[in-house]
């Protein structure tokens, strides 16, 4: 999450891990889904830290290895960051951005 000041951010992942070491059916959620549950995630976030309804908060409803998300350097983060710059309405308040997979199914 973060707002419009680039410098003030917090990095969360948030880890499920599927049983038997199964392997996900998909890679994301599609993109409608990827919004409902961020709005979910925002909803319970502002709930248990009031603070964080004035930040942005971006989620990638998508799997990723383990060794991925947390490589040093953080290039995943670092890429969620290049798209939540990206996004229309910066600097107008909190933002809700979530990015799930496309209509085929790709991430």
């Amino acid at each position: 999450m973060s707002n419009s000041n680039p410098d003030m951010n917090a990095l969360g992942v948030m880890a499920l891990e599927l049983a038997g070491g199964q392997q996900p059916a998909r890679a994301a959620l599609p993109s409608d889904q990827a919004g409902e549950l961020a709005t979910l995630v925002g909803r319970d976030l502002a709930r248990l830290v009031p603070q964080a309804s004035g930040l942005d908060l971006v989620l990638a409803a998508a799997h990723f290895d383990p060794a991925e998300v947390l490589r040093p350097g953080w290039p995943v983060h670092r890429r969620l960051e290049e798209l939540q710059m990206r996004a229309p309405g910066r600097n107008q308040g909190p933002r809700l951005l979530a990015f799930g997979a496309d209509a085929a199914g790709d991430v």
